[in-house]
């Protein structure tokens, strides 16, 4: 971590007046955006960027790993809000799995009579 601020850090006294852009597809947005998080922790320049409008993270299609953290200010979860960018199509699967949503479905599965369910198919 101290080594990423520090080059973060370096980057940014070079080239001040540009933007920050991190941007990923499904694992790679799920990196993207812990990313930012770490970075706005970490590396207050980051954190002067996101407030001044100058940090942006577009997530295609990410994991289902990001919701705000509820041990954040308001302020930083608004904040975070306004950096990160999800795009998900309305037929991907990935973004909408979770811990969860997959034990959900093996309960279901679970519960299902297979046996008399494929007797009934082969009728």
């Amino acid at each position: 971590e101290r080594k990423l601020r520090l080059y973060v850090s370096d980057l940014l006294s070079d080239f001040p007046d540009y933007d920050v852009v991190l941007t990923g597809h499904s694992l790679g947005a799920g990196v993207a955006i812990a990313l930012a998080i770490l970075m706005m922790e970490s590396v207050p320049e980051i954190e002067a960027k996101a407030q001044a409008g100058k940090l942006k993270c577009y997530a295609f299609a990410p994991p289902h790993t990001f919701a705000p953290r509820s041990d954040l200010a308001e302020e930083k979860r608004a904040l975070l809000e306004k950096v990160v960018c999800c795009v998900v199509c309305h037929s991907d699967v990935v973004p909408r799995l979770s811990a969860r949503s997959v034990f959900r479905a093996i309960k279901a599965l679970e519960a299902l009579d297979l046996d008399e369910t494929l007797s009934d198919a082969q009728r």
